[in-house]
């Protein structure tokens, strides 16, 4: 459980400035007058939320004990309330416990992070659907199936996540759950060339070396056509 507590202490910390606690902030007014409470009032407010059943402040007072803002730092604590916001459909909570159990160090736990990142991934978020991609792709707690993956990178991919759209594009390359496709391999390549990342310009440049001009540049004529999905993660 210690890998666990640690990852979340992290990650809670980076998601909790993006978390909103709707009972809080009925109550709390605007931003300015939020932010001139002191932190005491501020966590009474959100024990308050806690205890009408908020899930959106259960997870706010797990980042709360967390960081040890206005509380003793208690990680029990933190992993207790976030798993409790978790359990009752908190997306943010949801996807900490995947990654927390996914990139956990020491023992992990895939069978873990793969429930909760389906569960987000099923509300139709890239991250989650790029993490089921990848586990499926790789075998990574579980089988490798190959059409799974292509399925959920694709739903990624097309919202825009970077690994899915990498993923996406090997499978055309290798032929892995879908028919081998060059030009769709460099196409969804293409659309990750501008980060200037020398792992994908490694690949772009085997690819190219195996296709015409013509295929090359009908692959790069589609991905410069293929508008930005939205994003439900952004």
């Amino acid at each position: 459980m210690r890998f666990v507590t640690k990852i979340l202490t992290i990650m809670v910390s980076v998601l909790l400035a993006a978390t909103v606690c709707s009972s809080c902030s009925q109550n709390m007014g605007d931003a300015k007058s939020a932010v001139s409470l002191s932190i005491g009032n501020k966590i009474a407010e959100i024990r308050k939320a806690v205890e009408s059943g908020d899930v959106n402040a259960q997870f706010h007072l797990g980042g709360i004990y967390a960081k040890g803002e206005g509380v003793e730092q208690n990680l029990e604590q933190s992993v207790f309330w976030c798993r409790k916001s978790a359990e009752q459909g908190h997306t943010n909570a949801q996807l900490l416990m995947g990654s927390a159990y996914y990139h956990g160090q020491g023992a992990k736990d895939y069978s873990q992070a793969f429930a909760w990142y389906k569960k987000v991934a099923e509300k139709g978020y890239a991250t989650a659907q790029g993490y089921i991609g990848s586990m499926y792709a790789n075998g990574i707690g579980l089988e490798k199936a190959y059409g799974q993956a292509v399925e959920w990178s694709r739903k990624a991919a097309e919202q825009g996540g970077w690994l899915a759209q990498f993923n996406l594009g090997l499978a055309y390359y290798k032929g892995q759950g879908v028919d081998k496709d060059l030009v769709q391999s460099l196409k969804w390549l293409s659309i990750l060339a501008k980060s200037g990342d020398k792992t994908v310009v490694k690949k772009l440049d085997e690819i190219e070396s195996q296709m015409t001009a013509a295929q090359i540049n009908q692959a790069r004529a589609l991905a410069a056509a293929r508008k930005p999905g939205r994003n439900r993660d952004g």
